[in-house]
């Protein structure tokens, strides 16, 4: 099953995000147990929200927010395996500001080698298909 990454939570959080309708139907799919999250998504996401500016009470609810949508099943848990694997990406790629994108893609590895994403630098990652997230 396909993975979805940060751009996905980014957008479903926010009314206003140009991507909120796309993730909104990525979230329909996501319910229905047809495609993953991976968990580094969250953690990036936490970080943009703290960096934001955000307060832990107000962060907190955003995840909470979450939970009735996005059950622990269909979250892909970091390992070292995906360590491992973005690891083998930044170093193939050469990208310095590459370490989310690589966990995410790395996850997507693990399972089907298909990510959801608007990153159109993932269509240049041979190793895995991007599903366009702005075309659902």
């Amino acid at each position: 099953m396909p993975v979805l990454e940060t751009d996905f939570l980014k957008a479903l959080v926010d009314p206003e995000d140009r991507l909120h309708d796309k993730a909104v139907k990525a979230l329909k799919r996501v319910e229905e147990g047809q495609w993953y999250v991976a968990s580094s998504a969250f953690l990036e996401f936490d970080l943009l929200l703290k960096k934001g500016g955000l307060s832990l009470e107000d962060r907190i609810d955003v995840f909470e927010s979450l939970k009735p949508h996005i059950s622990l099943e269909v979250v892909c848990k970091l390992s070292h395996q995906t360590l491992a694997i973005a690891g083998r990406l930044q170093k193939a790629y050469g990208l310095s500001n590459f370490y989310f994108d690589s966990l995410h893609i790395g996850t997507a590895i693990e399972h089907d080698q298909q990510i959801v994403s608007s990153d159109k630098s993932f269509n240049d990652v041979k190793e895995v298909r991007r599903i366009p997230l702005e075309k659902l």
